[in-house]
């Protein structure tokens, strides 16, 4: 009888350490590359994937080199601009727009919205994601004859852990800014 429980015993700490190896938590977070839950899945809504690796169609996978869409952008600005004038010449409202950027070059940029404190732009603004680079969001008021830069997110340098958590927040002094990033 003793030797019956002592096997089951050394087989129930056996899957345990092939569990914390594989970096199986509660049946969901992922293994090294091939997905992590006792069955091999994932679940991006609670990404628990190790290393540099995200969780994608229900499997981890290598988290760089990969097309990611900055998506669903939303931005709000105070109702003066940080000196505490009006946005424009004449007062009223400014004309917001988006960069987005990676290691410094334009990514995408989004069409005007005129006359708001507060903007969505859907996107998708594409690029591939590599570890160590740098992702920016930029907040710009349109004028006719110099556009001014307004706010500026940045996830700099971009780490697997941000990656898995789908999205970036930044805010200061009521600008406020937040997006998606989907892996694709």
């Amino acid at each position: 009888m003793g030797d019956q429980r002592l096997g089951r015993l050394v087989r129930v700490v056996a899957l345990a350490c092939i569990a914390l190896l594989t970096g199986c938590e509660d049946g969901g977070g992922g293994g090294g590359g091939g997905g992590g839950g006792p069955d091999g899945s994932c679940s991006p809504s609670a990404d628990r994937c190790p290393g540099e690796t995200i969780c994608i169609s229900g499997r981890c996978e290598s988290a760089f080199g990969r097309l990611y869409s900055i998506v669903d952008v939303s931005v709000s600005v105070p109702t003066t601009d940080g000196a505490g004038d009006a946005w424009d010449a004449f007062g009223g409202a400014p004309d917001l727009f988006v960069t987005v950027l990676v290691n410094g070059s334009i990514v995408g940029t989004s069409t005007t919205r005129s006359d708001t404190f507060s903007a969505n732009f859907s996107g998708p603004y594409n690029a591939t994601l590599i570890g160590g680079s740098d992702l920016v969001v930029e907040v710009w008021d349109e004028d006719v004859s110099v556009n001014d830069r307004i706010f500026t997110c940045s996830a700099s340098p971009i780490s697997a852990d941000l990656l898995r958590g789908r999205s970036l927040r930044c805010n200061s002094g009521g600008f406020a800014v937040s997006f998606q990033i989907d892996p694709r």
